[in-house]
């Protein structure tokens, strides 16, 4: 095998001449993409999970219109492989998923080469970008991330081709449909990528120069067509439309760049300390997402690429990536904590993409200068390369499978058959947030469970059928959702959402993690004991799941099903107490519910109760997980224990934990700042 020269001239062997591809090349090509599709079909979750998953599934399934900014590309892309005879929707949905990361490697593996690495350096790259925690995550699960890096990877590749071969004229238009469909998929990150793959074109400017205003064409007609879609299906009433039909230019203007979220992208309680925490954890994820050693391989290759001639490639790859980490983070204001990390990280697998672009020039460089004057220096570098690249991925994998592998996941399955289970025929289900509506809708609008159960959405956001637009003033939208319940005639359940916002005058009868409105006058029973809700609770008090959204779902199930005990051994009749004395014992055992059997205490305090308070605060201070609270849950604590303190006589110490309180979460949800204005002490 002659010997690479990986910083020179681009490989004639692998894509000059109009040479076709060579064996070594093709097979090595494959590798890259089916060793990491091998990957994920393994470890893919059967149904739906948390995240947008569901959102997209059903968006998916219906030709609908997903969260702003609508991502319509992807949502084609999904409906496309949900059409296959193969499965369950779900999975066909997290397999659209999975074929897009696993392309993404295999364009991972045409820019290495095009970069000059050989090879076995260039599939090394790909399979550690394909086996990085972040990137496996996002291509096994119905997300819009893994198009992304197929998208921006792909663009790379025709652009260092087209840069090096500007004859090959077909090259731009094609990288200019291709950044148009990433815009059409997801634009604020295909924006965040622009500067860097410009940086891309700089040796052909002089060449790309008159061509900017057909290429801009291009760009624009790929982006155009699938939102024009969008726009066209959002007024066909489709049954998962977000926000409804986008009316006129300034309807979609406010669409597209996510108008609703603007408080949910900038917490009010978010500060430079938060952000500085962000670039740390990204510092630490840099450090393991690609193996240590994987790390100074990729440092070892930006380096060689700046003084080898590749400056423009080597300045593009560090522009995104400080765009895609250091910039967004600085952009974004979120509270740092393990959950909006977890929301956060999606948005870095282009930077994972560039160092293990850098990764592949660093090893081949490393083996050049290893086996430099060396007899038989290709057999002997495809030898090492392997052996490095094998112990590498090997590394990589064993590392990320814990909290990778979801082929037996079923979480949200088993939270949709225990409320359909309880819910009685023609019932009336009100669902709200992230935890609720996705995965419930899609067990309801795509697999077709209990369809004599009405699912709304409380916020009108997600489903078709909504009885005001959600971006309605509230109190027209409160009206309209109590008129639609009288005149329903069905019993009304819901979990999240308060009773008094649409049914003041209901009194409310829980079906242990379920309330019902029961309508004035009507009989009720106080409380249900749901035998499998109880080994639902016990199941999840035991389980300490590695995904940071399925641990945040069964916190707050925890924590709701503890409020629902506290209430009913305090005001249930003695057979209800008696069913559930035992579970008492099991919500001791975590924090969380715990802490929900303070909360409930405390929501309706009685003097008689402060022992038991008190001993479990005590144990609540001894099992406080610091490293898996948010923020919001921190201040929680601290708001629970200044009330305890109050309850006791201690006023100037409870004072003092409402300030701690309300300063390490200063936002209009933390109930501490409320509470100092009620005892007089809110000035400082």
């Amino acid at each position: 095998m002659p010997r690479a020269a990986p910083f020179g001239k681009l490989s004639a062997a692998l894509w000059g001449g109009g040479r076709s591809l060579r064996l070594e090349d093709a097979l090595a090509l494959a590798a890259a993409v089916l060793g990491p599709l091998a990957l994920y079909a393994l470890t893919m979750p059967r149904t739906v999970v948390l995240e947008d998953d569901g959102l997209f599934l059903m968006a998916g399934a219906h030709l609908g219109v997903a969260h702003p900014p609508g991502y319509p590309l992807h949502t084609l892309i999904v409906h496309l492989f949900m059409q296959l005879p193969l499965g369950a929707p779900a999975l066909l949905g997290h397999l659209s998923s999975a074929v897009a990361g696993a392309l993404a490697c295999g364009a991972l593996f045409a820019c290495a080469r095009l970069m000059g690495a050989s090879a076995l350096p260039a599939l090394v790259g790909a399979w550690l970008f394909g086996a990085s925690e972040h990137v496996w995550s996002q291509s096994i699960v119905t997300e819009v991330y893994a198009l992304n890096a197929l998208l921006f990877l792909s663009t790379c590749a025709l652009l260092i081709w087209g840069a090096a071969r500007p004859e090959r004229r077909w090259s731009w238009p094609a990288a200019a449909l291709l950044l148009g469909l990433a815009l059409a998929n997801h634009w604020p990150l295909a924006v965040l990528s622009a500067p860097g793959l410009a940086l891309l074109c700089a040796p052909a400017w002089r060449q790309l120069a008159p061509r900017l205003p057909l290429l801009t064409g291009v760009a624009g007609l790929g982006a155009a067509a699938p939102y024009t879609w969008m726009v066209w299906r959002s007024q066909q009433d489709p049954p998962i439309s977000f926000l409804g039909p986008i009316e006129g230019w300034e309807g979609f203007w406010d669409f597209v760049r996510r108008r609703i979220y603007a408080g949910a992208d900038a917490s009010p309680s978010a500060s430079w300390e938060d952000r500085a925490q962000f670039l740390q954890w990204l510092g630490g994820e840099a450090l393991w997402q690609l193996t240590p050693a994987g790390l100074l391989l990729a440092l070892l290759g930006l380096a060689v690429l700046w003084r080898g001639g590749r400056r423009w490639q080597a300045l593009g790859g560090v522009t995104s990536l400080l765009a895609h980490g250091v910039l967004l983070t600085l952009l974004l204001a979120f509270d740092y904590d393990y959950f909006q990390a977890a929301v956060f990280r999606p948005y870095t697998v282009v930077c994972w993409g560039l160092l293990a672009l850098w990764l592949a020039a660093g090893l081949q460089a490393a083996l050049d200068w290893l086996l430099a004057g060396q007899p038989r220096p290709g057999a002997r570098r495809a030898a090492l390369a392997a052996v490095v690249g094998l112990a590498l991925s090997a590394w990589s994998v064993q590392s990320g499978w814990p909290a990778n592998d979801r082929s037996g996941g079923d979480l949200m399955e088993r939270y949709a058959d225990l409320l359909f289970g309880v819910l009685p025929e023609n019932a009336l289900f009100l669902a709200k947030g992230d935890f609720e509506t996705p995965p419930l809708g899609y067990y309801r609008h795509v697999e077709g469970r209990r369809p004599d159960v009405e699912l709304l959405d409380f916020d009108g956001f997600v489903f078709g059928y909504r009885l005001r637009t959600p971006l309605a003033p509230e109190d027209e939208r409160m009206e309209a959702l109590r008129r639609h319940l009288a005149e329903s005639g069905r019993r009304v359940f819901f979990t999240s959402v308060r009773q008094e916002s649409f049914c003041a005058d209901c009194s409310g009868s829980m079906h242990a993690t379920f309330w019902e409105a029961v309508p004035k006058g009507a009989a009720a029973q106080p409380f249900h004991v749901l035998p499998e809700a109880n080994r639902f609770f016990e199941d999840l008090v035991d389980w300490a799941p590695h995904d940071a959204w399925e641990r945040s779902f069964r916190n707050w199930h925890l924590h709701n099903y503890a409020i629902y005990l506290t209430a009913a051994m305090a005001e249930g009749d003695e057979a209800v107490r008696s069913a559930l004395a035992p579970m008492l014992g099991v919500a001791e055992r975590d924090y969380h519910s715990l802490a929900g059997l303070i909360d409930g205490a405390l929501q309706n305090w009685l003097p008689e109760r402060e022992g038991q308070v008190v001993r479990w605060m005590e144990r609540l201070e001894r099992r406080r997980p610091r490293a898996w609270l948010t923020k919001e849950q921190g201040a929680k604590f601290l708001y629970m224990k200044a009330f305890l303190r109050f309850q006791q006589g201690h006023r100037e110490e409870a004072v003092a934990l409402l300030r701690e309180s309300a300063a390490a979460y200063a936002n209009p949800r933390n109930e501490a700042a409320e509470a100092l204005k009620k005892i007089g002490a809110d000035s400082p």
